[in-house]
């Protein structure tokens, strides 16, 4: 015998609920605060009415990111407490109410205070069987209440002698906006390449 293959063939079944997934906090552009954040979760039949009773399960996904803003796409944020770990757990299951509805808390103060991209996929199964549909729902999150970011007019590895080059700095808040910022420190560092001759 040459090979052999396995086929499993079943009769196709349309889905017969839709769920939708919703942060309690939502940014068009910006961030929002971890604290006391939840997912609300509606579960619907497939014409729109509620449809309660119905288990849901939801795994929650924060990575890393380094936060960047399409108002301003030039300039480079930086969060000094950046996450350096990808975190990924699943929720505790629930089960939808009369009006389909189930509020899932979403835990974040167990996790470092840092920014994370937050990634939540919900799934509510069918009351019989195993099959579900599922939802998904992201954002920024983060505890801080503003982010420095800095533009440049060229490479800050190498500086040629005697040339400029200009940094300019902006912070913004949690809703992408440009806001003041107080008890800010400069720091300039400058490496220099030293040749020595030794015997």
């Amino acid at each position: 015998m040459l090979g052999s293959l396995s086929v499993k063939v079943q009769e196709f079944m349309p889905d017969r609920m839709k769920v939708q997934a919703r942060l309690s906090r939502q940014s068009e552009e910006g961030w929002i605060s971890p604290q006391d954040l939840s997912a609300r979760v509606e579960v619907q039949n497939l014409f729109g009415t509620p449809a309660p009773q119905r288990r849901v399960e939801a795994q929650l996904t924060l990575s890393p990111a380094y936060p960047a803003f399409r108002s301003y796409p030039d300039y480079a944020f930086f969060d000094p407490l950046r996450a350096k770990e990808k975190f990924q757990d699943n929720l505790a299951a629930s089960v939808s109410d009369a009006q389909g509805a189930v509020e899932l808390p979403l835990g974040l103060q167990r996790y470092a205070h840092a920014t994370y991209q937050l990634h939540l996929l919900v799934k509510a199964f069918e009351p019989e069987g195993g099959r579900s549909v599922a939802a998904e729902a992201a954002a920024l999150v983060s505890d801080r209440p503003f982010l420095v970011g800095y533009k440049v007019d060229g490479d800050l590895g190498y500086i040629n002698r005697n040339s400029l080059r200009v940094v300019s700095f902006i912070a913004i808040d949690s809703k992408a906006k440009k806001t003041g910022a107080d008890k800010l420190a400069l720091v300039r560092i400058e490496r220099r390449v030293v040749s020595v001759l030794t015997k």
